[in-house]
């Protein structure tokens, strides 16, 4: 028991009742329907290979991580004090 007098095993229904009736709406207002596998897997590797002819090609340059002076710098710009 817990402290609201009901163990969790007793939400599973409600639960299970929330996640089918949030899923057929998604359905419902997406559009959404199943496609197989053997498509799906072919539809990523294609978009997959596009995205690679699509991206620029720059020479391949080993990396300096031993160099002095080489990092990767911080992502936002920090305040110096």
């Amino acid at each position: 028991m817990t402290r609201a007098g009901h163990g969790p095993a007793a939400a599973l229904p409600e639960l299970d009742r929330l996640i089918d009736a949030r899923c057929a709406d998604y359905r419902d207002v997406s559009r959404a329907r199943r496609i197989p596998v053997p498509r799906q897997a072919g539809y990523q590797a294609r978009v997959v290979l596009a995205a690679f002819e699509l991206a620029p090609r720059h020479p391949w340059t080993p990396s300096r991580s031993g160099e002095p002076g080489w990092g990767s710098g911080t992502a936002v710009p920090m305040h110096r004090e």
